[in-house]
């Protein structure tokens, strides 16, 4: 048997892919339950943003991913259970499904995150990058929108907050941020 010498490596790790995450509410016009059950992330047509694959390779030394498909029909689908979207109320007793609008209460502010990990991607021009949620078996398709921010950065969390309304569904906001390190503990060789 062989022991260990002794010695130990610290390891510092970076996330290599972006994290894509949505926050939906109901503003209180769209009818039904409120079932989400999946977030499709495309390319919007003839376009190849979005890429997938399992050949791709990344570079240790610096983090660069190759390998990534051309094929315009890529795209991530995340598969959601047990997500109902938070429904405006203007009275009655809120629930774990419901709210009513206060200072404190907003539909963004009650709407849990969905993420979907991507790879990075280094210039998002407007309309090549849909997401489709499909809710209470109805697909709902919208753009995103372009702002200040023209590419998803490794390690960042991009949050979009969408409205979801009987008369469109809208993104209304995209918020950044980091992801949050913690720390793993020590490993030893």
């Amino acid at each position: 048997t062989q022991s260990s010498p002794g010695r130990s490596i610290d390891l510092t790790m970076a996330h290599a892919l972006t994290m894509v995450s949505f926050r939906l509410y109901n503003d209180g016009t769209l009818p039904g339950e409120g079932k989400l059950t999946q977030i499709k992330l495309k390319n919007a047509a003839s376009k190849t943003l979005i890429k997938t694959t399992d050949g791709a390779t990344m570079k240790l030394a610096d983090g660069t991913i190759a390998g990534l498909s051309t094929n315009t029909l890529d795209n991530l689908t995340r598969t959601v259970s047990g997500y109902t979207i938070p429904k405006e109320i203007k009275s009655g007793n809120p629930s774990a499904t419901t709210y009513i609008v206060s200072a404190q209460v907003t539909g963004p502010k009650v709407a849990r995150k969905i993420s979907i990990l991507t790879y990075p991607l280094t210039n998002i021009p407007e309309n090549e990058i849909e997401v489709v949620f499909t809710i209470d078996d109805q697909d709902y398709t919208v753009s995103l929108p372009v702002t200040d921010v023209w590419a998803w950065q490794a390690g960042t969390n991009y949050v979009y907050t969408v409205c979801a309304s009987q008369r469109k569904l809208e993104v209304t906001s995209v918020s950044v941020a980091e992801w949050n390190e913690e720390p793993g503990g020590n490993i030893e060789l």
